[in-house]
């Protein structure tokens, strides 16, 4: 979600982060959760399938050997987007250097 998107949650109502701060801001409004916390970068989600659970992911931290805890949405996020394919999707879409190298290809197999 972006941050100044149109109707979005109010900007009173969430501070800034700021750089490994780990306050987190859940904003529930019936059945739409908006869960905003400090990652590497600001990380924004907005729901209506999970609530603002944390769940364990089963690793732990190299470092400090912590169990890494995410929330429900964004570890259900990073397990399944895995199955998106989207090689497909732009196959359809040649580019004008695809055209290019074919040109050129007939054009040298002619010659020969």
């Amino acid at each position: 979600m972006r941050q100044n998107q149109k109707n979005g949650p109010p900007k009173d109502r969430t501070p800034k982060l700021k750089k490994g701060d780990k306050t987190v801001n859940i904003l529930t409004d019936g059945t739409l959760n908006y869960i905003r916390f400090m990652d590497r970068k600001e990380v924004r989600v907005l729901t209506t399938a999970h609530g603002a659970n944390s769940i364990q992911t089963g690793k732990t931290n190299p470092v400090t050997k912590e169990p890494i805890v995410k929330f429900e949405a964004v570890h259900q996020y990073n397990q399944f987007m895995g199955a998106v394919n989207r090689n497909p999707c732009f196959e359809i879409y040649h580019t004008m250097k695809d055209f290019k190298r074919a040109y050129k290809r007939r054009h040298q197999e002619e010659d020969e």
